[in-house]
C-alpha cells in the first residue's frame, strides 16, 4: 500500500469518558497539548515546529495512559500511498439502524448498524461533549465517492484520491465532530493530512486545466 502511519481512531472500551479539548497559545515551543484537570486537555493553537506534529491520536492515548502534565509534539512526515488502491466489495446493510451521523454513543451498543453488527464508538476532538461518537462503517453512503469510484474502475487509480479516501475512512469521525475547538482542523496531525491530500487534488486539477487550455490556445 506504501502508506506510512496508519492509525486508527482510539476504540472506546465500556463506558466511554473522552476528554473535552479546548486551544490555548500560551505554550513552550514545540509542545502538544497540556492538560488543564482531569477532564480537560487544551491543545496549543500555534502548532508544532516543522516536521513535527500534534496527532489527536497520540494525544488520546496520553490521556489514558500517561499521567505526565504535558505532551510534546511528536516527529512526523507526510503521509502518501505509492500505487493504486484496490476495491473490496461492498457490503450491505451497513448504515446505522437508528438515527444519522454524527451520532453520540456511550459504548458500541448505541452504535447498532441495519445489519444488526455494531460500528465502533470513538472519542472525538469536542470541546462540548465527553461522550464518543459512532464511527461510520467504510461500507455505508458516507462514502458513496469512493464507493462509485470503485464501480467504474474496480479499484482507485490515482494515489492522491486513495489517499484521500482512505483518510476521509479513517477519519471522517473526527470530520462530523460538532462543536470542536476552533484550533482543530489546523493543528491537528489527521486533520492537517486530510487538508493537505484535498488541496493536492485541487492543484492537480488547476494544472490540468491550465494544460489542457494551453493545448487549446495553441502555446504548446
Amino acid at each position: 500500500m506504501g502508506l506510512f502511519l496508519v492509525g486508527f481512531l482510539y476504540l472506546a472500551q465500556g463506558w466511554v469518558a473522552c476528554p473535552l479539548l479546548l486551544c490555548s497559545g500560551d505554550f513552550e515551543a514545540n509542545q502538544c497539548a497540556k492538560r488543564s484537570n482531569s477532564q480537560v486537555v487544551v491543545v496549543n493553537q500555534n502548532g508544532c515546529n516543522d516536521n513535527f506534529a500534534c496527532s489527536f491520536l497520540t494525544l488520546l492515548n496520553w490521556t489514558e495512559s500517561n499521567s505526565s502534565e504535558s505532551l510534546p509534539c511528536s516527529p512526523s512526515s507526510d503521509l502518501y500511498f505509492n500505487n493504486t488502491w484496490p476495491c473490496p466489495p461492498r457490503t450491505p446493510l451497513k448504515d446505522l439502524a437508528e438515527g444519522s451521523h454524527p451520532k453520540q454513543c456511550v459504548s458500541s451498543l448505541d452504535c447498532v448498524l441495519q445489519d444488526n453488527s455494531t460500528a465502533v464508538c470513538v472519542c472525538t476532538p469536542s470541546a462540548a461533549q465527553r461522550t464518543g461518537l459512532c464511527r461510520p462503517d467504510k461500507n455505508e453512503a458516507l462514502f458513496a465517492d469512493y464507493w462509485s469510484e470503485c464501480e467504474l474502475k474496480g479499484q482507485v487509480e490515482d494515489r492522491d484520491w486513495a489517499l484521500f479516501f482512505y483518510l476521509w475512512q479513517q477519519y471522517s469521525v473526527l470530520y462530523i465532530t460538532e462543536e470542536k475547538p476552533e484550533c482543530a482542523v489546523t493543528v491537528l496531525y489527521e486533520f492537517q493530512q486530510l487538508e493537505k491530500v484535498k488541496k493536492d487534488i485541487v492543484g492537480a486539477y488547476e494544472l490540468a486545466a491550465v494544460f489542457v487550455f494551453a493545448l487549446i490556445l495553441g502555446l504548446i
